[in-house]
């Protein structure tokens, strides 16, 4: 079940489409805590998985603590990209199936070791284990929507891009 923080002025229902989506591709399992937030930067999106255990929350003007087994996510859109609203839709779809895939590492315990290069500089960022698996993981969700409903996947894509529309028409 994903519990969704929305900070943007797109549809939560929307939003929450898109993330089932992704989660039931990808195969999570568990409780998921997502928030979405409103990005600075106008030209790109972004997304950090957290390997947390707790996650304290003020909710209501009360400071409680909510717990989520092995992560929470936590992506920055902006819909004034330039880009169609249909490219918009799936690179949104993209960061999130992405972030699940480094929360689906967490719960399946594969944490990778930080390793340097010779000189002792980190490696750059898309060569790094847990990047290389995220984006291994997303492939094969890819390869699995081609293969299996190419239709359901559009459908999401464009009720997410016509959402996308909406919220572009009222700025």
């Amino acid at each position: 079940m994903i519990y969704l923080k929305n900070f943007t002025d797109f549809n939560d229902k929307e939003i929450l489409k898109v993330l089932r989506y992704a989660e039931r591709k990808i195969g999570l399992k568990g409780d998921t805590y997502i928030e979405v937030r409103k990005a600075r930067q106008i030209w790109k999106f972004r997304g950090v998985a957290h390997s947390g255990f707790l996650l304290k929350e003020y909710f209501e003007k009360k400071f409680q603590k909510v717990s989520f087994n092995y992560g929470w996510v936590e992506l920055w859109i902006s819909p004034f990209i330039e880009c169609d609203e249909i490219a918009f839709a799936d690179v949104f779809l993209d960061v999130s199936l992405h972030e699940l895939g480094h929360l689906n590492d967490f719960r399946n315990k594969n944490f990778f070791k930080r390793k340097r290069t010779k000189t002792g500089r980190r490696i750059a960022h898309d060569k790094r284990p847990s990047e290389i698996s995220a984006e291994n993981q997303v492939y094969d969700a890819r390869k699995l929507i081609k293969k299996e409903k190419i239709l359901q996947e559009q459908k999401v894509i464009l009720d997410f891009a016509l959402e996308v529309e909406r919220v572009r028409k009222l700025k």
